[in-house]
């Protein structure tokens, strides 16, 4: 990056934080945090007890696959519809897939960029700030032709690039299985979705975490869609049973400020 560049944004990310310390009340964010680590989920990865109790298997066993609708009301009012087919999520995928750049750039676009001429994204942010960070977890080497090494990236929508947060090497691998709860991973892609608590609660305060969850959800389902526009033979697969801080930590993000919520897999459908 040119110096001159460089330092212009360190100026202005130094004018932010002084700002946001200003305006940011300390308790609400100790709060959510506190909240926050409340749900995190902790599991060794040779540990066999199953968490769900036989109860909760006998009530899932009923509901499973079903929709919450009302047992009375006014009228039934019937509806024109050409069902069509609805694809699920992906469980198993092409390991030996390498993906090029022109199809990572559109998927990446697509999901996380903003439109030619607005400062628009797929999906929606409670007052356009956009607390979520998206990032793209490399498993494999050469997996990607224009990212061959293993790590942590992040999406620029400006200048439609990719910035490498973290390179991990065949230890760090190792103790993201663990993180996981996996032998091995399932795809050599996934995104991991963390949300920037500060960023979050300065303005909305304590609201502002339901929207930032709102949020999460909103671009999984722009990254869904998104692949399945630039290539039919792309899935993914949505997944919360990992270690929420061990996670983090391997993304080189801090685990109080900047937990990673979500991952998703995804890659060629075998």
């Amino acid at each position: 990056m040119n110096k001159n560049i460089y330092e212009s944004k360190a100026r202005k990310r130094v004018t932010w934080d002084i700002l946001q310390e200003r305006a940011l009340s300390q308790k609400v964010l100790t709060d959510i945090i506190h909240f926050h680590q409340s749900t995190v989920f902790f599991k060794p990865k040779e540990t066999s007890s199953n968490f769900i109790s036989s109860e909760v298997m006998a009530w899932l066993g009923e509901v499973e696959y079903t929709d919450i609708l009302p047992d009375t009301f006014e009228e039934e009012i019937p509806l024109v519809a050409e069902p069509t087919y609805i694809e699920g999520s992906t469980r198993n995928y092409d390991l030996s897939y390498q993906m090029d750049e022109i199809t990572l750039g559109n998927i990446m676009y697509k999901a996380f960029g903003r439109g030619e001429g607005t400062m628009s994204k797929r999906y929606g942010s409670a007052g356009g700030l956009y607390p979520v960070m998206p990032l793209l977890f490399v498993l494999r080497k050469e997996s990607i032709t224009s990212l061959p090494n293993p790590g942590v990236y992040m999406f620029n929508p400006f200048s439609i690039s990719m910035y490498r947060i973290k390179t991990w090497n065949k230890r760090d691998l190792e103790q993201l299985k663990v993180a996981i709860c996996l032998d091995d991973f399932i795809s050599p892609f996934a995104m991991a979705y963390a949300i920037d608590l500060r960023r979050t609660v300065t303005k909305y305060r304590k609201r502002g975490y339901r929207h930032a969850l709102i949020e999460v959800g909103l671009m999984a389902q722009s990254f869904r869609e998104s692949l399945r526009e630039v290539n039919k033979e792309l899935g993914d697969l949505c997944w919360s049973g990992f270690n929420d801080n061990a996670i983090t930590y391997l993304a080189g993000l801090n685990v109080r400020l900047a937990p990673v919520v979500l991952l998703q897999w995804f890659g060629k459908k075998r």
